[in-house]
């Protein structure tokens, strides 16, 4: 579903006329539907400027109306926090006494934060 995707339906979130939302037109009874939508990440919603309902490919002989998304995209690098620190492991493969040092620090740390929590 569209909720265990993260998607939201892009049609719903313009305000438009009755003739301008119907994407589905029955042979039989005329009967005018909107069945197709333009689906966008949750996330990338915001980027999502207008979406039309245009009737380009009425000589083809479909039913359907084309559904146009206008996108705006803005592409940054993502910020890396201040303050987070870069640890270097690379001495603990090379040294084996710090390895070994390393290694029994934490078997300390977390012998301690068990008797903590007993």
């Amino acid at each position: 579903t569209m909720l265990e995707c993260n998607l939201v339906a892009g049609n719903h979130r313009f305000q438009k006329k009755l003739s301008k939302l119907h994407t589905f037109t029955s042979e039989g009874t005329l009967c005018q539907s909107q069945i197709d939508y333009i689906l966008i990440r949750r996330k990338w919603k915001n980027s999502l400027r207008n979406v039309e309902v245009v009737d380009s490919f009425g000589s083809v002989g479909s039913d359907h109306r084309a559904v146009l998304g206008f996108l705006r995209l803005s592409l940054r690098k993502t910020k890396r926090v201040k303050g987070q620190v870069k640890f270097d492991y690379t001495c603990l493969r090379e040294e084996p006494e710090m390895c070994e040092r390393y290694s029994v620090e934490v078997k300390i740390r977390v012998l301690v934060a068990l008797s903590d929590v007993m």
